[in-house]
């Protein structure tokens, strides 16, 4: 599937130690689409990772983490 291959290639960038994610800017543009609040964003990714500690971790902390977006790199819409 397209979307775990770009999730699982630096979509989602997690630093469990500071309890932070950096997402996509695709889920600030398409927020809602992945659920109304960033607890239920967070917790649609979760089961997608290929790494299934970063998964759980997402899913049990998504309430208390801080997210931010990344830049989006519009060289990728060239093609």
């Amino acid at each position: 599937m397209a979307g775990e291959v770009c999730l699982n290639s630096g979509a989602v960038k997690i630093d469990r130690k500071k309890g932070h994610v950096s997402l996509s800017r695709i889920f600030k543009w398409y927020g809602n689409d992945f659920g109304e609040t960033m607890a239920e964003r967070l917790r649609f990714i979760a089961p997608f990772l290929h790494d299934d500690e970063d998964g759980r971790f997402l899913a049990a902390h998504a309430e208390n983490l801080k997210v931010d977006y990344q830049d989006y790199d519009w060289r990728l819409n060239r093609y």
